[in-house]
This record gives structure tokens, sequence and C-alpha cells, in this order.
């Protein structure tokens, strides 16, 4: 793996867009962000610098997310109290406060490392927490793509890689669902359904590029060779027909969420996120024990969180 020069100059400018708009990929985490971001980087756009390209054998295709862009969106979560499996709540204007003002410099000179030229599309699901943030160190002329997938089977997925349980995992979903949505407000917004680009590449591919087209994102490649990205074996984590509207577990919010989601256009020139709601208050509980249970409390409280935990966790 590799990182960033430490001497990077803070008046490093991050790329601008040329020849059309970049793009930003939103989602949960095993969402099929990265699959989307592959297909879209075969689609014209740039990837981060090969030497910057993050792969584990989680995810044996690749990543396609830029190690050094993964550090600073960790860092202003440790920065917030969280952790990308335990995130914080940050409240509205988190991004305006000194603390995040204080890092705006840095990160804009590390993505001007990782993303030297443009158009560009860039990916990591911490983002959804973190794009009030980036929308004011990135240039303005931004496209976010929304990735959806089952949550239940996010849940799967992440039960295999993590070893989460249900409950975290579907919290996690919950909020990282909600804070992506909410902050791509006012941008150009495609969304792209996990399972449409399963059941059928190319013609999934083929929508990207039309959607990525209508919001002025210039994508020149071949819709052949960007389906082929996508693999015809269905993950281990696919569960036809389950889905959390009816599950026993699910909260009315996550299911309200859940709809909110499912009735999203394809495309809009200007995201105005519909009614989202409130989040579940075993939500906010869960994740808000996770993060002090992490944090340095007094071994009683501790020991509190963390049967607290197991409980709503089942781990």
């Amino acid at each position: 793996m590799s990182a960033p020069p430490q001497h990077l100059p803070a008046t490093v400018p991050p790329p601008r867009t040329q020849d059309g708009r970049s793009v930003v990929v939103l989602g949960m985490h095993r969402s099929g962000t990265s699959v989307v971001t592959r297909v879209i980087s075969l689609l014209g756009l740039r990837l981060c610098r090969p030497d910057d390209l993050y792969t584990a054998p989680d995810n044996p295709t690749g990543h396609w997310e830029s190690i050094s862009l993964v550090a600073v969106n960790d860092r202003l979560l440790r920065q917030a109290g969280g952790t990308f499996t335990a995130p914080p709540d940050l409240p509205d204007g988190w991004e305006r406060q000194p603390v995040a003002t204080a890092a705006a410099e840095r990160a804009r000179a590390v993505f001007g490392y990782a993303y030297p030229t443009g158009p560009w599309v860039w990916k990591d699901p911490r983002t959804c927490l973190t794009l009030p943030f980036w929308r004011a160190v990135l240039p303005d002329d931004l496209v976010a793509v929304y990735v959806h997938r089952e949550p239940l089977e996010v849940a799967a997925s992440l039960a295999r890689r993590e070893g989460l349980g249900k409950a975290r995992a579907i919290a996690m979903w919950e909020r990282y669902a909600r804070s992506g949505l909410r902050a791509a407000a006012g941008l150009p917004v495609a969304v792209v359904r996990f399972q449409d680009l399963l059941a059928g590449p190319e013609a999934a591919a083929g929508r990207i590029m039309a959607q990525l087209a209508e919001l002025g994102v210039a994508v020149t490649g071949d819709v052949s060779t960007a389906a082929r990205a996508v693999s015809r074996d269905l993950p281990a984590s696919r569960r036809p027909g389950l889905t959390l509207a009816g599950d026993r577990d699910a909260t009315a919010a996550q299911c309200s969420l859940l709809a909110a989601i499912d009735a999203l256009p394809a495309t809009a020139g200007r995201f105005a996120p519909p009614d989202l709601g409130a989040e579940s208050s075993s939500t906010t509980e869960l994740l808000t024990a996770l993060r002090a249970c992490a944090g340095r409390a007094g071994p009683a409280r501790t020991t509190r969180m963390v049967r607290l935990i197991r409980h709503m966790t089942h781990i």
C-alpha cells in the first residue's frame, strides 16, 4: 500500500474536471459500489493513481478506491468520535466547524495527489458520512451516483466480511443511506440498483452510461467492455425475494427509508431528497453505545456497553 508523501504542499488544488463532470459514488459498504465504480471507469472516467489503488482478498476483483482518501475519511470519522463501523452522528454544519475546516487544505492536497487529472470517478462508502466536507473541498461540478442494494443482503455480506451482527449492519445501513442522500441535495444524482446490474450487466451498464451522459458526464467507453467487469456469479449474500420491508426486526423508520429509496428516480438534475424521516431510536442508541465502548470509558461503563452491544447485535 502507498500513502501520499508527507511533504505535500497545502496549496495543491484538487484536479479540475475537463471535458465533462467528475463522479463521486455513494452507497453503503457491500452495496456494489466497487463494481459500479469499475463500470464507470471503463466508460471513460479516471480512477486514482495506480500506486494508490486499494485491493484486498475480500474483494478480489478490486475495491477501486484510493488508499489515501480512505485514510482522510477515517481520520474525519475518528475526529468526530466514530469509525466506519460505528459511524458518528454528524450534526448539520459539522463541516464548517474548526476541526473540519482545519483539515480542508490537507484533504485538498491529498485529493490532488490521488487524482492528478480529471474527469475522475471516486468511491469510498465512508463518503456517505463525510460528503458535506468534500463538497466544500472539491470542484462544484460533481455528479453523485447512489448505489442501492437490499439491506438484508448488505447485512449478510457484512456478517461474512466483518463478523457483524444483523442489527448492527442494518443500523449502519440506515445511517449511511440517510446521511448520503441528504448530503447529495442539490447535486445531479443517478441511482443504480445493484440487483439490476447483476440481472443484466450489459443492459445496466448501458443505462448507467445514459444516466451519466444525461447529467453532463463525458462517457466514451464501450458498454460491452464495462459490462464484463460485472461477475456473472451471484454473490453468496444474495437473498432473492427477501426484503427488509418484510423482516420482523425492521423498524418503521427503516422500512420507510427503504420505501423512499426504492421510489427514487433514475436521474435528477438537481437532487431533492424525499422525506427520509428521523433515524430509528434503536439505531441511534446502538451506534452511540458502540462508539462509547470503543472510546475511553471506565471499566464499569465499558462492561455495561459490551453487554448492551452483544444483546443488540447478537455478537
